[in-house]
């Protein structure tokens, strides 16, 4: 995420192969990682198909390219560290998607922040090593 707040990059995907084909598509303030910088909280996706028609309430999903058939469910988990100069408080987010709907569901959220809570903390180790090699 850049200072603004708008998706900048992958860092990884897996499969390597199987990616958004345009970053373009995720910088709008509709997306999933915007969501969770913007509420500096987990966001899940119970149905993505159901979001796209609309039938499903929650954060809006954009979809990665104009054919795509986005279904499946999905999480986006902000990384949060601590206020440094000009390095977003929120300078990535880790995002698992899943194939089948309501894999994910966001009732269960709770289990997923600490499930998720051990990656966000060695993320955040890495990342604050990672500035102070740099300087």
């Amino acid at each position: 995420m850049s200072t603004s707040g708008t998706f900048e990059e992958f860092v990884y995907y897996l499969p390597a192969n199987d990616y958004p084909q345009s970053i373009e598509s995720l910088k709008g303030a509709d997306t999933g990682f915007a969501a969770a910088v913007r509420t500096q909280q987990i966001v899940v996706y119970d149905d993505i198909h159901a979001t796209l028609q609309g039938v499903q309430h929650g954060p809006s999903f954009t979809p990665t390219s104009p054919d795509a058939s986005d279904c499946g469910s999905m999480i986006c988990c902000p990384v949060k560290v601590r206020p440094l100069p000009n390095i977003p408080t929120i300078p990535l987010v880790i995002t698992i998607k899943c194939d089948e709907p309501e894999i994910f569901m966001n009732r269960k959220r709770t289990r997923y922040k600490l499930l998720l809570q051990q990656f966000v903390d060695r993320i955040c180790l890495e990342f604050y090593n990672e500035i102070l090699e740099n300087n």
